[in-house]
């Protein structure tokens, strides 16, 4: 839940309540095992990002910025728990997963494997929004 590169402020930051770099020292792990501990962290943890989320109004929108590593969507539960508590909590959420399509279907070559990139992006966001029902 950064805001890096804006003005804006950010309501959260997971990095209060887990950060991947001292994951990533303090227990010796890489940047996707560092990611997928706090991922999961955050899930045993939701009363925190309940806590965070108190101040919200019915007209207001939440953006949370997630990691781009496409395990924590296809082989852990970790979004749809997130998606569950929120749903919980009276939100109404929807999915968006950005891809850089210039670099995927300028390039003859890396045009083919885009239909697989939307199938990749639509997966995860179908199996959260189920899951989290």
């Amino acid at each position: 839940m950064c805001c890096a590169g804006t003005d804006l402020a950010p309501l959260a930051d997971i990095r209060d309540l887990v950060s991947v770099q001292d994951v990533m020292e303090e227990l010796d792990f890489g940047p996707n095992g560092g990611l997928i501990y706090a991922m999961e962290f955050l899930t045993k943890n939701l009363d925190w990002l309940e806590e965070e989320l108190e101040t919200f109004g019915d007209d207001d929108y939440l953006i949370l910025d997630c990691p781009g590593q496409i395990e924590l969507y296809t082989h852990i539960p970790v979004m749809p728990a997130i998606v569950g508590a929120l749903h919980a909590e009276g939100f109404n959420v929807c999915g968006v997963h950005l891809v850089r399509a210039r670099s995927r279907c300028c390039h003859p070559a890396r045009a083919k494997v885009l239909p697989g990139r939307w199938t990749q992006c639509l997966r995860p966001m179908l199996r959260s929004c189920w899951l989290a029902h």
